[in-house]
């Protein structure tokens, strides 16, 4: 439990203290601010080094009763995908903490704000990562969309300025919100609300909700994919243009892409490899 949330912890002083420390010493602060995500960052390695996650190993879990009948208990975990995140969210923090300490000239009355926010970014992210619960990631998605928002907004009397953080709210905010009506679609229709059940289960894509997650994820990659390929080709020079062909004949028969992931999921299903989601059930 302890060894959980004690990154957490000193991330959520830190951030406290972050402009009191700026009025005091300027900007020297962060420097010491950087030191918080580096000693956690020393710690994850050291978690690494003791072989402290594997494929036997669930890894490190706390949970804390808060609203349970809301599905909103506190609840972290830190498996080696988590680790590998909270390193690179952690390392980053502190190199940046660092950057900082360099790059401003002076210490104004916006710089102690913006110490705190930059600390809480890296406290928000490092919640991100090793939430269990999908509600609780949504918390702190939405978090890290408000800190974003504020950070980019530094130099409030720039109209460029405002521009760019209004932009980054919007598409943030919007593409949370589209994570919201997933996590509360796929858990009232699974019963399931933390990662470690939707992965450990199974049921992802056997519910109406994970199939249509499935469905979309699908169409969202095939679009991106056949959009790079057309605009940028092959690689060699060559422009593509996906179509299904008469191997005999050598004549194109189609080349109408929606058509042709249409019917690759449901009237070529023979061909699919054994255990393939059906990405088309019928209703």
């Amino acid at each position: 439990f302890r060894s959980v949330l004690i990154t957490f912890l000193a991330l959520l002083i830190a951030t406290a203290l972050a402009p009191v420390l700026v009025k005091v010493v300027g900007r020297a602060a962060f420097g010491i601010l950087a030191l918080v995500p580096a000693a956690g960052f020393a710690w994850v390695v050291s978690l690494f080094v003791n072989g402290t996650f594997g494929w036997d190993k669930p890894g490190l879990t706390a949970t804390i009763e808060w609203m349970p009948a809301a599905h909103l208990n506190l609840e972290f975990r830190m498996d080696a995908l988590a680790a590998i995140f909270a390193l690179i969210i952690l390392g980053i923090g502190a190199l940046v903490l660092l950057y900082c300490w360099g790059y401003f000239d002076s210490a104004p009355k916006r710089l102690r704000e913006f110490a705190g926010e930059m600390t809480c970014f890296s406290l928000a992210m490092y919640g991100l990562v090793i939430s269990d619960n999908l509600l609780q990631m949504y918390v702190f998605w939405e978090i890290t969309s408000v800190l974003s928002f504020m950070l980019v907004g530094y130099y409030r009397e720039r109209a460029s300025s405002r521009r760019a953080a209004g932009q980054a709210l919007m598409v943030t905010t919007l593409g949370g919100l589209a994570m919201l009506v997933g996590i509360v679609l796929l858990g009232f229709d699974t019963g399931m609300w933390t990662l470690s059940e939707l992965t450990g289960s199974g049921v992802l894509f056997d519910s109406p909700a994970g199939r249509a997650a499935g469905r979309m994820q699908a169409a969202q990659q095939a679009h991106q994919y056949y959009r790079h390929a057309h605009r940028h080709g092959d690689g060699r020079g060559h422009h593509v243009a996906h179509g299904v062909g008469d191997e005999r004949t050598g004549e194109v028969v189609t080349n109408d892409f929606n058509q042709m992931t249409l019917d690759f999921s449901t009237e070529w299903t023979e061909h699919h490899r054994d255990g393939a989601p059906d990405l088309w059930p019928e209703a």
